[in-house]
């Protein structure tokens, strides 16, 4: 469940690389075909102007992008996530494991349950990663890595809007705040940026029709199959913008050679997707692992991430309000929404109400929409002289550089206190310190930390890995914890010597009433049961 690096080998290579794909795709355009820019495009380049400050594009650097430059100071000082992730550790543990070891585990080395079992780590790249920030700065690394990743994710997005500027900013924001509630440090931003690249290239192949655009796509699948098993997403998002050409030819809205065009090269693009999917250390296996993923999503109704949205909770009502806001424009705008807009849309709407980890990906199609359709007088600035412009641009900036540098070193200072309150530190510092007998009986939240801090020497009961454990071993885990059923009769059957759960857990409860088992460690976070 969160994205970024102040580390200058991202961000002075990233937006250089990434900030030339518009450029490219204009070449690309008057070589391939010799056309003019679409209507939107010309909007969406006066839009920067108009943020600017510009009669036209003579001015460059700060004084063209100022605008641009304070949104997204603010995006990734929002995208800072503020909600530890307890999977984050054994993503982390994962990381260390292999550049500890030179290689990248096929079977699970961490649990004491299922050690040995056969594991699809599909997530490799993004755990060495996570260990390479964290090993850098700590904690502070991640954060920043994280709301990084994010900030360009969202950016590509930012990029592929039209319409007014402040019908931009307005949706741009609303998004964000509509997707934060998920941002946490798990390999799904790497999912969530990529979507988002794959979104991007697609909208530009629609528009400008140069299928030397669609090169890209292969290559980001190499990337994706390496860093998230969510790699099938951009497969899927080619195939919807293929249906989308049929329907907008369907409506009468493109003609039917340019459709034959786009689908040809769009199945051609997915093929070749699918061709360097076994670019991995897992080889063919990524071809089955998302589907055996899918199968074991029964387990939605167990895990928070996997359920529906609760509109009841207040992080959830921005959703619904982009939601609804998006479906009421498309309905009332004077320009009417093509086909293939409606059916992305639609698509991204349904995942999202299916389960809240899909929440950004429909802020990723909705807010572009919301903002090109959006009905909004256009904003300009008042005509300034140069020196006085130059002046308000570098102020703003500054200032608001300032302010969100202060609101993420508060988070990050935040981020060791949130830790603590969350995670067992002193109850994992005084197991080790103890040496209590093993088999350890652990909670599914402190499983990856434990994982972090006492692997090899205690292997955990389980973790977050649930696709790993299946859905039969987690309804079992689950029957104990609530005791639902008399715990005894597992603990006794596994083994277990040592207990490590939430204080307030009603397995913690129950184990305090028996005289078997004595309580030897308690603090606000967790309690440590030993026999």
């Amino acid at each position: 469940m969160q994205a970024s690096s102040c580390n200058p080998n991202y961000t002075s290579l990233g937006p250089r690389v990434f900030a030339r794909i518009p450029q490219l795709v204009c070449v690309d355009t008057m070589e391939a075909r010799g056309t003019e820019t679409p209507d939107h495009d010309i909007s969406s380049q006066g839009a920067h102007y108009a943020a600017a400050g510009e009669t036209g594009p003579k001015n460059t650097g700060l004084s063209r992008h100022w605008i641009t430059a304070i949104l997204f100071l603010g995006v990734f000082a929002f995208c800072v996530p503020t909600i530890p992730s307890a999977d984050m550790w054994w993503h982390l543990s994962t990381g260390r494991y292999i550049l500890q070891n030179h290689s990248i585990p096929h079977t699970d080395p961490f649990s004491a349950t299922i050690a040995g079992k056969p594991w699809t780590v599909h997530e490799w790249l993004s755990g060495v990663i996570f260990y390479f920030a964290y090993s850098m700065i700590g904690s502070a690394g991640l954060l920043l890595l994280t709301a990084f990743v994010l900030t360009l994710a969202l950016w590509f997005a930012y990029e592929r809007s039209g319409g007014p500027l402040v019908a931009r900013i307005l949706s741009l924001a609303l998004g964000v705040w509509a997707a934060s509630a998920i941002f946490s440090v798990r390999p799904q931003i790497f999912s969530y940026l990529l979507a988002s690249a794959f979104l991007f290239v697609l909208s530009r192949y629609f528009q400008n029709g140069s299928y030397r655009l669609l090169i890209l796509l292969p290559l980001l699948t190499i990337l994706w199959v390496n860093l998230h098993g969510g790699y099938v997403l951009g497969l899927t998002l080619i195939l919807l913008f293929a249906a989308g050409a049929v329907a907008d030819w369907l409506a009468g809205q493109a003609d039917a050679v340019t459709t034959k065009r786009r689908v040809v090269w769009l199945l051609l693009a997915c093929v070749a997707c699918l061709m360097v999917v076994p670019l991995n250390p897992n080889g063919f296996a990524m071809f089955t692992y998302p589907f055996v993923t899918l199968k074991a999503w029964g387990a939605q109704t167990d895990i928070m991430e996997w359920r529906s949205p609760d509109f009841h909770l207040a992080i959830f009502r921005p959703f619904a309000v982009l939601m609804l806001l998006t479906v009421a424009v498309l309905a009332l705008s004077p320009k009417r929404p093509r086909p293939s807009q409606i059916l992305l849309l639609i698509s991204f709407s349904y995942a999202a109400l299916y389960s809240m980890r899909n929440l950004p990906f429909f802020v990723l199609v909705a807010f572009p929409l919301l903002a090109e359709y959006a009905f909004l007088p256009a904003w300009k600035f008042p005509a300034w002289g140069f020196g006085l412009q130059k002046a308000f641009q570098a102020s703003a900036v500054l200032l608001v550089a300032v302010v969100c540098a202060n609101v993420v070193s508060d988070h990050i200072a935040a981020e060791l206190d949130r830790e603590q309150s969350r995670f067992p530190a002193r109850a994992a510092s005084f197991l080790d310190a103890q040496k209590l007998p093993a088999p350890l009986f652990n909670s599914y939240d402190f499983g990856g930390y434990l994982i972090w801090r006492l692997y090899p020497r205690y292997r955990v009961y389980i973790d977050g890995r649930t696709d790993l454990y299946g859905h039969t071993f987690l309804d079992n885990f689950i029957q104990v914890y609530e005791v639902n059923t008399d715990p005894r009769v597992a603990l006794n059957h596994d083994g277990i010597r040592t207990v490590l759960v939430e204080s307030h857990s009603n397995l913690a409860a129950f184990l305090r009433t028996q005289t078997e088992w004595k309580r030897v460690y308690e603090d606000p976070v967790a309690v440590i049961f030993s026999r």
